[in-house]
């Protein structure tokens, strides 16, 4: 009877492996919980460690032109971020079941997902069509987000300087995510008037601090620190971080005459450097 109601419910396949079960039996013992990562059904971190090895799958996408990039490691980090779908936007915070619209707090058109606030936002889709030229735009909108943001890490020859496309997009979402942030936590905030400049002018900034860091011995280093840019005259950090403690140790006029006693030149700017560097790092006000 039983057997019936499984023929007519379940495929004939299915019904074979159940009926071929063997029924229980107070022989047998009564029945256990145990681990199926180890032969011995102990639960063990290392087996847990190795199944979910087997069963995790690499993201895809080209990160490594991403961390190739030399501009600064906070954009880095953000596109890596979008990348994987982690920004906090609504439509993420939304899946979370605390009451939180998914809908996009800047045009309260659609819901806010990663490629939402970086593309297809009225705000960002102005700014995009501003700097990319019209034989563009077709594939500007024709991605999904991770392709899409990759198959532009890897472009060449788009806007106004073609060689410069990868660090314009890149500081181009940074920006569109900072300004959504800024609308919607700061009082009085608005978007720029010029977009576009803003951008421009700043990935300018970060080509020309890329092209200091293929230097000869001689010429300047720029380090970032802390969101800042400190031009350096032909010192590493390292031995900055020596010269900052003899200052420390010696004062700033035993530091001085070491420095003319080793005849260097440019001492006073040297100096001021260094100087520079302690006021950078905290160590001297």
């Amino acid at each position: 009877m039983r057997s019936k109601f499984l023929f007519d419910n379940l495929p004939v396949d299915i019904v074979n492996q159940i009926l071929a079960l063997p029924t229980p039996s107070d022989f047998d013992g009564p029945d256990t919980v145990g681990w199926g990562g180890t032969s011995t059904l102990q639960f063990t971190v290392q087996s847990a460690y190795n199944l979910q090895q087997e069963t995790s799958l690499a993201v895809g996408g080209d990160w490594k032109t991403l961390w190739n990039w030399k501009g600064p490691h906070r954009i880095q980090t953000f596109i890596w971020l979008a990348a994987h779908g982690r920004i906090l936007t609504n439509y993420r915070r939304s899946k979370w079941g605390v009451g939180i619209s998914p809908t996009c707090p800047c045009c309260a058109r659609e819901d806010e997902t990663v490629i939402h606030v970086l593309r297809d936002c009225v705000h960002a889709t102005q700014v995009w069509l501003r700097l990319v030229p019209s034989n563009y735009i077709t594939n500007l909108f024709s991605f999904d987000c991770r392709e899409w943001i990759f198959n532009n890490l890897n472009k060449k020859g788009i806007g106004d300087n073609p060689a410069t496309w990868q660090t314009t997009f890149m500081t181009t979402c940074w920006y569109l995510w900072n300004w959504r942030n800024k609308s919607i936590f700061e009082i009085g905030f608005q978007r720029p008037c010029n977009p576009t400049l803003v951008i421009q002018k700043f990935t300018r900034k970060i080509e020309d601090n890329t092209k200091l860091v293929h230097k000869t011995p001689h010429q300047k280093e720029t380090i970032y620190m802390a969101g800042c840019d400190l031009r350096l005259v032909g010192l590493s950090l390292i031995v900055m971080v020596l010269e900052r403690d003899l200052v420390l140790l010696q004062g700033v006029e035993g530091f001085f005459e070491t420095l003319m006693a080793d005849g260097s030149k440019a001492t006073s700017r040297r100096l001021e450097c260094v100087i520079l560097f302690m006021l950078k790092c905290g160590a001297c006000t």
